[in-house]
């Protein structure tokens, strides 16, 4: 029972769509053309996992340490999901996240010394350092916070391409340009989507928020305001679909382009209407649930391009 709430802290739907989007983007945009023209990849499909099991236990660990440190606010906001100071107490908290951290650190220690690529390990504790700096220092603040974790799961996606420039390097122009859109398009997927959410989770949070004295958006600005903020960032997210829809590399086949329109761009419309509508903390529940529902119908995407 108490492994299960340990586990639980990790958000394991989170970080199995995290893991997900880094593996198929390495297959589909990196392993395959690489492959067919006679490319060897920086990373082998198993150092691959690793990456993203590394990945996962960063974005695990700063879940952890958010709830350790936020206990009083969930109490408020989800008692009935809290976790942190009833079933797990808060040193036992600290505890799970600094092993958590620790494993991370040995995976990424590990590569490094396969690859011979220890240079590039000061993206692990910068990666660990944000995470902790937004639960302790930016959740509570107007837009920083929620701008930090927007750039994570940006980067999560681009960290790959930056892995496997040289060979990016030799491919043709046009399957160059290809790559290289798709993995724009695909982190800038992921910072707005990502950042619509996490305003909608404040304004759900708002209760909890406001009567700590935690100054999210929401508190500071009202509710009102950050929905106009909210709108923007649909906005974008409309735009960006349309030029990907009416740009000079639309989606490669028809099963594509309407995937996009009905499992994209659609959706993404009727949640700008449910922002408007939306009241009740509970349809800012929702609201945050179909946002994540977005976001991995995103990822599906790459299973029809």
């Amino acid at each position: 029972m108490k492994f299960y709430q340990y586990f639980k802290l990790l958000r394991p739907k989170n970080l199995f769509i995290i893991g997900l989007t880094q593996l198929l983007l390495f297959y589909k945009l990196i392993y395959q053309p690489f492959l067919e023209n006679d490319i060897t990849p920086m990373l082998s499909f198993f150092q691959m996992v690793l990456i993203s099991l590394v990945t996962m236990l960063v974005a695990g660990a700063g879940y952890v340490v958010n709830d350790v440190i936020d206990y009083k606010i969930d109490a408020i906001n989800k008692p009935d999901k809290l976790i942190v100071g009833r079933s797990v107490t808060i040193l036992q908290g600290w505890n799970f996240y600094y092993a958590t951290v620790i494993i991370g650190a040995l995976l990424a220690i590990y590569l490094a010394y396969e690859k011979d690529e220890f240079q590039r390990l000061w993206m692990y504790p910068l990666a660990v350092y944000a995470m902790y700096a937004y639960a302790k220092y930016l959740k509570c603040s107007v837009l920083w916070g929620n701008l930090l974790v927007s750039v994570f799961c940006g980067g999560v996606t681009m960290i790959l391409l930056y892995i496997e420039k040289e060979g990016w390097g030799q491919l043709a122009v046009v399957e160059k340009n290809y790559i290289l859109f798709s993995f724009v398009g695909y982190s800038g997927f992921a910072f707005i989507s990502n950042f619509i959410r996490e305003i909608t989770k404040d304004i759900e949070d708002f209760e909890g928020d406001n009567n700590t004295g935690c100054g999210t958006m929401p508190v500071v600005w009202g509710i009102a305001k950050s929905k106009v903020v909210l709108s923007i960032f649909y906005v974008l997210l409309f735009l960006s679909f349309s030029y990907w829809l009416l740009g000079e590399l639309p989606p490669p086949n028809r099963i594509a382009y309407f995937y996009v329109i009905f499992l994209l761009f659609v959706p993404s419309i009727y949640l700008f209407y449910l922002n408007w509508k939306a009241e009740q903390t509970a349809d800012y529940k929702k609201l945050s649930t179909y946002c994540k529902l977005l976001m991995l119908s995103g990822i599906l995407y790459l299973f029809v391009m």
